[in-house]
């Protein structure tokens, strides 16, 4: 038998330890599947996806300026109107602005989408081939059921003119016409209801002038839930 002229003589292997393969093999499968594995969400995230929802669904345009969202604490509010960077000479706050600010008491989900399974069972979502060098196997990776949880938020819209009230409360009746809207944080969609719409404008004065308050009390009723082990 005669062998073709063009071929490799030598062959470039490299050694590398059994406990090396499996491990590299797992990373590469996560890494080539990080975006259909399950992302985990905790408070962060269903704060950073509502801000979201109120920055873009709810946006506001004020002479051709995108009118500010700030999402605060209550503590951080007085300190934040000195050091905010679109603050005017006087280092005072400009209007018009929406401030979001989160009620810290977390309650348990009510979403009827969120089904209660005791002693928070995991269950089975992937299972990655594994080879030790000898024999084949498998990894079986778990999630655990998600933890239903609502958060209560109040928005506050801060004006000079009626007409931006009026502009601001049209978005968020035709966003919530059909009782709730829906917010997209990595890949779950969460259902936002409109639980009241208020008035503060009992303070009479911000550097001599009038100004208007409207406050909209919203819930995110969402779930925690973890990454994927």
């Amino acid at each position: 038998m005669v062998l073709p002229k063009k071929r490799k003589k030598d062959l470039d292997v490299k050694r590398r330890g059994l406990g090396d393969g499996p491990k590299e093999y797992q990373e590469q499968f996560l890494e080539k599947n990080r975006s259909f594995l399950p992302r985990g969400v905790d408070h962060a995230d269903l704060d950073s996806g509502f801000v979201s929802f109120i920055e873009n669904d709810l946006e506001m345009v004020v002479e051709g300026d995108k009118v500010p969202v700030l999402f605060l604490t209550l503590s951080r509010w007085r300190e934040f109107t000195k050091t905010w960077q679109t603050a005017d000479k006087y280092k005072n706050i400009k209007i018009p602005f929406i401030s979001i600010v989160r009620k810290p008491d977390a309650q348990p989900g009510t979403n009827p989408a969120d089904f209660k399974i005791p002693v928070r069972k995991t269950f089975e979502y992937a299972r990655i081939p594994m080879w030790d060098g000898n024999k084949k196997g498998m990894d079986i990776h778990k999630i655990p059921n998600p933890v239903g949880v609502d958060l209560t938020y109040t928005v506050r819209l801060f004006t000079y003119k009626m007409k931006h009230l009026n502009k601001l409360n049209q978005k968020v009746l035709q966003n919530f016409a059909s009782a709730q809207a829906y917010v997209n944080i990595k890949g779950h969609f969460f259902p936002i209801m409109l639980e009241s719409i208020g008035d503060e404008s009992s303070v009479d004065n911000l550097e001599g002038k009038r100004f208007y308050v409207q406050t909209y009390e919203m819930k995110l009723m969402g779930y925690l839930k973890m990454r994927m082990n």
